[in-house]
């Protein structure tokens, strides 16, 4: 599917953007425990972002797409994320309010 170098590049990229999502939170919400707040990985493909994160922090505390093969992979390599599919029409399955 990758050759080396692009899944490389795929990973690394995700790490980047986990880093860049880190520093934002730290900057705009610099007393949160980001181990604690409820974070949604919103379109989050096969987990190049939440695996970090979740890695890290326990966090997202939930992962959503619309791909059911991507979903299906997360649930199996990252369950404690919560991978759930979504449709291209509201609502997600989640209460107003809960990210």
């Amino acid at each position: 599917m990758f050759k080396n170098a692009n899944k490389e590049s795929f990973v690394q990229n995700g790490t980047q953007i986990f880093l860049t999502l880190e520093a934002a939170i730290r900057r705009y919400k610099p007393d949160a425990d980001i181990g604690s707040l409820d974070i949604i990985d919103f379109g989050c493909g096969v987990g190049r972002v939440a695996m970090p994160f979740f890695h890290k922090y326990g966090r997202p505390s939930a992962c959503v797409d619309l791909q059911a093969n991507a979903i299906k992979y997360l649930a199996r390599v990252l369950p404690g994320a919560n991978p759930a599919l979504s449709t291209q029409e509201p609502p997600l399955p989640f209460a107003d309010g809960s990210f």
